[in-house]
């Protein structure tokens, strides 16, 4: 019996790890401006998620914090070049830090018509993703399969009882 319970509590924990989704942060720097996306490895968006933002070689100040709105954006204005550490934290286990680069060139002096002509032409994307992206077709067919077990053990168990 005892075996029986420690195989059904193990297939949940492996099921539970295999379900669990990575979180992103989709980079976009556009002078004047850094714009964060925090999405789930499926693209979906993360809204309300706190972020932090910490400016370069203090990483123990909070430059700007906040949330992301409802599509999971969240801005900031850097006030000066170097690495920058952006947490999202989705408040339900999911967390990622990555680094923002910004260059000397994101404040250049040009006029703002000719910044937003560079920023449209050099506009950089970056992703940050977790270690392990499931399809969902087979996040589906292990929902199933759990499903599918715990029918098996409960019909088994009934049997048991009734002999």
């Amino acid at each position: 019996m005892i075996k029986k319970i420690s195989l059904f509590l193990s297939l949940l924990i492996i099921t539970g790890q295999l379900w669990a989704h990575g979180l992103e942060i989709e980079i976009t720097r556009k002078a004047p401006v850094v714009i964060l996306k925090a999405i789930y490895d499926d693209h979906e968006a993360i809204g309300n998620a706190k972020t932090i933002i910490h400016p370069p070689d203090y990483a123990d100040i909070v430059y700007q914090s906040g949330i992301t709105d409802i599509n999971g954006i969240f801005v900031f204005i850097p006030d000066a070049p170097g690495d920058w550490l952006v947490q999202v934290d989705d408040e339900s286990g999911h967390k990622v830090k990555e680094t923002v680069t910004v260059d000397s060139a994101f404040f250049s002096n040009e006029s703002p018509q000719q910044a937003l002509s560079a920023s449209a032409n050099l506009e950089q994307k970056e992703h940050s993703s977790a270690p392990c992206k499931i399809p969902v077709w087979i996040k589906l067919l292990l929902g199933l399969l759990v499903i599918f077990s715990l029918t098996t053990i409960f019909y088994y168990k009934k049997q048991l009882a009734s002999r």
